[in-house]
């Protein structure tokens, strides 16, 4: 047993110039560029460095935005996403010559995608500059609530190329930015956070004007949600086929992101009301007036024997 434990092989060692000779070894050449495994291996430690210390700076910055400025949500959003944009910029024209690679061949890249730009990349071009006009002109911020072709929701993010809207049903939709440049956006909260709404409402015409307009108005200052400034209103819009119509109009700042909820909530108050008050909420009807009938339906419409 002893000669067998004496006997192991030497294990065999690598010099370590050797393997940093083998890493450092080009396998491909681009002009005057040598393209290594230790080149590849120093641009992922640095870019993920980079990363690493955008994400810092933009939690730490947006702590001190919010708590020292007091700044809202959107606007320190806005500054430490363009923060982080001039830290990826200023990173990348610093490592690379660290690195030992020329600018003139990032240079040479530029003129290389913009000969892709003009085949087929206008699109993407397009949405990287409308995501810096957002973020910088901000037509739109995180939070507000817009409508574009139909689609209504509360921004969530607007990313370099799209920008994510949440509609009422929970459904994100990536819409690319060049979008908000080149359609028509409505705002909803751009410069206020309070929004109007509307709720219809049609009552006998048996009923007191003035006694609906009561019970709406007692409805939307009982509401938690519903403002006071500017106070509610209740406009006598018509006379319709079957109905006094009017309308309440009251605005919110806490429920503008779920406003199918709210007006279901008013809606059924208003009917609670009008209830309690004794105003009926009539359904459609119609008079027939008939001019003529041949003897023979009328007789058979009142029982008797047609012969």
């Amino acid at each position: 047993m002893g000669s067998r434990i004496g006997s192991v092989a030497p294990v065999a060692t690598v010099p370590i110039a050797d393997v940093v000779a083998y890493l450092e070894r080009p396998f491909i050449t681009i002009g005057s560029l040598h393209v290594s495994i230790m080149l590849l291996i120093e641009i992922v430690v640095y870019v993920v460095a980079l990363w690493i210390t955008v994400r810092v700076v933009n939690v730490r910055l947006d702590q001190f935005l919010r708590d020292r400025w007091k700044a809202d949500p959107s606007t320190a959003y806005a500054i430490t996403r363009l923060t982080g944009y001039a830290i990826w910029a200023v990173g990348t024209f610093i490592g690379l010559p660290m690195m030992g690679i020329d600018l003139s061949h990032v240079a040479l890249a530029v003129g290389a995608l913009g000969v892709g730009i003009g085949l087929g990349l206008q699109n993407l071009t397009e949405n990287l500059v409308g995501g810096l006009i957002l973020l910088v002109a901000r037509p739109i911020k995180v939070g507000d609530r817009i409508q574009l072709e139909g689609a209504e929701g509360m921004v969530i993010d607007i990313g370099p190329r799209v920008t994510q809207i949440r509609t009422n049903d929970n459904i994100c939709l990536l819409v690319p930015n060049a979008e908000f440049i080149s359609k028509r956006v409505v705002n909803l909260t751009f410069e206020d956070r309070l929004v109007r709404f509307r709720f219809p409402v049609g009552v006998s015409y048996g009923a007191d004007p003035k006694r609906v307009r009561e019970a709406l108005l007692a409805v939307a200052r009982a509401h938690p949600d519903l403002v006071d400034d500017p106070p509610p209103r209740v406009l006598f819009m018509g006379f319709g086929d079957s109905a006094l119509e009017f309308a309440l109009w009251a605005g919110t700042r806490t429920r503008v992101h779920d406003p199918d909820v709210l007006r279901s909530e008013v809606n059924f108050r208003i009917f609670e009301a009008l209830a309690q008050a004794g105003i009926s909420i009539p359904f459609p009807q119609r008079d027939l007036h008939v001019r003529s009938v041949a003897p023979d339906v009328v007789r058979a419409l009142s029982g008797q024997d047609p012969g």
